[in-house]
């Protein structure tokens, strides 16, 4: 179909109308659609479904019919990024847990050699970092800066609680001591 049908599907999922997003499946292949700096429609609802919104489970049935129709998990836009970076970025733990589901890759590296715990760990979100460290991302990793989320947390998030740093720092130790 045509870039009408595109535009349509992308306010959809902009919309999460979950229902509109199935009809126009029917029409519109996901993996033909992309956006702005390439990013897919993975990386936009990845973008916009955080959890202080109301509206956010309906993110959850648009990130699964994405991945079934065919849009790839490990799609990188300009910056590298995956939609898991996105999603960790943004808080979107549903994003999250279903990329990981589906096999997204925990541990890949953008332009700047961030991964996905990187982002977690700049926006200084516990649950989306000990999420990914559960599903074995690499705790050690290190960006082009050879800085590890571990002190991504001390360099970057100076106004973060302390304890709340202690808590990401003592998740990321944990995982190095078994």
């Amino acid at each position: 179909m045509g870039i009408y049908e595109n535009n349509r599907l992308v306010k959809a999922v902009q919309e999460k109308d979950v229902a509109e997003v199935i009809r126009l499946l029917g029409l519109v292949a996901p993996s033909d659609v992309t956006l702005e700096h390439d990013n897919t429609l993975l990386h936009l609802i990845c973008r916009i479904c955080r959890p202080a919104q109301r509206d956010y489970e309906n993110g959850r049935p648009i990130i699964k019919l994405l991945i079934k129709q065919g849009v790839d998990v490990d799609a990188v836009n300009d910056d590298g990024q995956t939609a898991l970076h996105i999603a960790a970025y943004y808080g979107c733990g549903i994003g999250v847990e279903l990329l990981v589901k589906n096999d997204a890759d925990i541990d890949a590296k953008d332009k700047w050699g961030k991964t996905p715990l990187h982002n977690a760990a700049y926006k200084h979100d516990y649950e989306i970092a000990s999420l990914l460290v559960s599903k074995g991302a690499d705790v050690n990793a290190t960006n082009k800066d050879g800085e590890t989320p571990t002190d991504t947390i001390s360099n970057y998030n100076h106004r973060m609680a302390q304890d709340l740093k202690d808590k990401m720092k003592a998740l990321f130790t944990e995982d190095d001591a078994s």
